[in-house]
């Protein structure tokens, strides 16, 4: 996996993606302890509890629906970037 490599500070992370399921993946990542306390925020065309009841299960940090304008995702971003 890349993301080991990378060590990203925020992790964006696509609930639908091709051959993986997104929560799959939000899951393994969180299990990984170098990745502990990185924020990761879900995003997904889903806005109903229930998608971000399991993003939460996931070990997701957040959650972001599309469509989303990019003062939201900025927004996001600078709400778990340290400065």
């Amino acid at each position: 996996m890349k993301v080991l490599k990378v060590k990203p500070d925020l992790i964006l992370l696509d609930v639908g993606m091709p051959n993986i399921d997104g929560y799959k993946l939000c899951s393994l990542i969180r299990k990984n302890r170098l990745f502990k306390d990185t924020p990761i925020v879900m995003v997904t065309g889903h806005k109903s509890l229930i998608d971000k009841t399991r993003a939460r299960l996931a070990g997701a940090t957040d959650f972001l629906s599309k469509p989303f304008s990019s003062t939201e995702l900025l927004d996001m971003v600078y709400q778990y970037l340290p400065e």
